[in-house]
């Protein structure tokens, strides 16, 4: 039996295996409909992948068999500001959770006092019509047209699990890249399960070398520990997009996103936080 390969070797933009050591476990009261997941943002620096931020995705039942989704994102902007999406969407419980609807602000904060600067404020709403989506919001009122299968690049991220886990034909999608910019003729593509080893670490062994006379020792590095898991990669392909790559786990959980030099990392993951009492 082939020994399964690191983590940390299919990651296109080479992530640090550190940030990958710990992730968390299924919870065991899992629920596949209601859940909230904690996302590192991983960007890529000068000599290593650091940590540029957090996004935590929220999925709740809605009515008509729908379901909600509420996203908190937070990445450092320039030194000592933050841009930050809140959005909420509502969608249809299809095999890409095709977005019925969504509202979002977005803005830029002083990371020192949290103060925003109300210039930074852009708003929209939207709602899904026969020949796209209407849209309104800071910029006015506008149509957005869309034919065919479509989704949002943050829908995909609770949808990939429900989809075919065995490579197979690649989906045609028009995709939604942070909700208004149309992308149309992408492909979504399932690449089939492997295992592979979940943290584990390099440690330094001396290799002993016997020469004719006496011998010496060489040090090198060797792979050592992590646990074996069965992971799915899904591609996300198409014109005038950075290739994305997605793997979930058996429980159909997004682990991980590379996007050209940036990455999610799934952190935390557990039951809806009960609502804090007023």
């Amino acid at each position: 039996m082939a020994q399964p390969i690191r983590l940390h070797d299919l990651f296109s933009a080479k992530l640090s295996q550190s940030q990958l050591a710990n992730v968390p476990p299924v919870p065991e009261t899992a629920n596949g409909m209601a859940w909230q997941r904690r996302y590192r943002i991983l960007t890529t620096g000068i000599r290593s992948m650091g940590v540029g931020g957090h996004v935590v995705l929220t999925r709740r039942p809605a009515a008509d068999g729908r379901f909600e989704l509420t996203l908190d994102y937070r990445k450092t902007a320039v030194p000592g500001f933050g841009n930050v999406l809140k959005a909420t969407i509502t969608c249809a419980a299809d095999q890409l959770g095709t977005p019925q609807s969504w509202r979002f602000e977005t803005t830029t904060v002083d990371l020192e006092d949290n103060s925003i600067a109300e210039s930074t404020r852009w708003t929209q709403q939207a709602t899904r019509t026969k020949s796209g989506y209407d849209l309104t919001g800071s910029v006015g009122q506008r149509s957005l047209p869309v034919l065919g299968a479509v989704t949002l690049n943050w829908t995909l991220l609770a949808v990939l699990g429900n989809l075919p886990k065995g490579p197979g034909p690649g989906i045609p999608i028009t995709l939604l890249d942070d909700f208004d910019h149309v992308k149309p003729g992408m492909e979504l593509r399932g690449r089939g399960a492997r295992e592979v080893l979940v943290g584990g670490k390099n440690v330094v062994h001396e290799r002993e070398i016997k020469l004719d006379r006496g011998r010496v020792f060489r040090a090198e590095r060797r792979w050592q520990g992590g646990q074996p898991a069965q992971i799915t990669r899904y591609d996300l392909t198409g014109p005038g997009l950075v290739p994305r790559a997605y793997y979930t786990d058996q429980a159909g959980r997004m682990l991980f996103m590379t996007a050209g030099t940036e990455g999610l990392v799934l952190e935390a993951d557990g039951p809806i936080p009960a609502p804090e009492e007023k």
